[in-house]
């Protein structure tokens, strides 16, 4: 039976999981292995842009931030729709330190991402999901944070599961949540800064894209229609979508599709079934970037 909707003990929880996971994963690879899913990154820059992510929500929860923070190290004006968010990100990452390459380096970036995820979830824990703070959309509280974090960092662990060559599976209540966090950032305006500047191509005249999962909690919907209008893509809930009530209809299970919409699984998965206007699929992959 599918497991409930992830609450946010669960989702914190999750993180730390994730984390460790990851961690094991990162143990297989050499830190220098180009990343197939993040194009100029290698798997020391993936490890170092997630301490970087979680140390910067660890901050704007403990400090209870009540505006925008940036990152430690992010050109000025990132996050505020003067640079590019993207371009900042990427050069964080870019800016990991050389000594990585060799085991010490190696035992400190594991222990730094390992301190990093527990330093996240102790914040978590300890402010309770109702504490105000900012959030880039919905409720400015701090269970913004945990469904944030648990995305980000099983999203990452899939890249470098993926980069070892290593079967895996991501959990499906977690992946559920992930999916309707994503779909519902990509859907609110003010998250437009925090994106690839390609996601205003996501505005449209009507085209809808259906995304449906097949091993939804029993206590939440298995759908959501999005409909692309003129000022950005809109998703909603549809628990009794069927499948004439949308331009593509992409259905999968909860881990398949958040990768999917990620983009860390192609369309072409047998895992993925897509009928109707695939070129709308195509195109919202090609333009929902972060």
């Amino acid at each position: 039976m599918p497991a409930s909707r992830p609450d946010y003990r669960r989702l914190s929880d999750g993180i730390a999981e994730e984390a460790n996971l990851l961690v094991r994963a990162l143990e297989t690879v050499e830190l220098d292995r180009p990343s197939p899913t993040c194009p100029g990154w290698t798997a020391g820059h993936l490890a170092e842009h997630l301490h970087q992510a979680l140390a910067w929500g660890a901050m704007l929860v403990e400090v209870r931030a009540p505006q925008f923070i940036p990152p430690t190290g992010a050109a000025e004006g990132a996050g505020q729709g003067e640079t590019d968010w993207t371009d900042a990100v990427n050069d964080l990452a870019l800016g990991s330190p050389a000594q990585f390459g060799d085991e010490d380096g190696r035992d400190k970036l594991t222990a730094w991402l390992v301190d990093g995820a527990e330093r996240f979830v102790a914040a978590l824990r300890d402010s309770g999901p109702h504490a105000p703070v900012w959030t880039t959309f919905g409720p400015h509280e701090t269970a913004f944070w945990a469904r944030w974090g648990a995305m980000e960092v099983a999203v990452h662990r899939a890249d470098v599961e993926l980069l070892a060559g290593r079967e895996f599976r991501l959990s499906a209540d977690l992946s559920y949540d992930s999916v309707d966090f994503w779909l519902a950032a990509l859907s609110d305006p003010a998250t437009v800064p925090f994106y690839d500047p390609k996601v205003t191509n996501l505005r449209g005249t009507g085209e809808t894209l259906l995304f449906r999962v097949t091993d939804a909690p029993p206590d939440a919907p298995s759908a959501w229609l999005v409909t692309r209008t003129p000022d950005g893509p809109r998703a909603e809930t549809d628990p009794v979508a069927t499948a004439g009530s949308a331009d593509v209809v992409v259905t999968g299970g909860c881990a398949d599709l958040v990768l999917l919409l990620k983009r860390r699984l192609p369309a072409t998965d047998p895992a993925i079934t897509v009928t109707g206007e695939t070129a709308l699929l195509t195109h919202w992959l090609a333009n929902a970037l972060t």
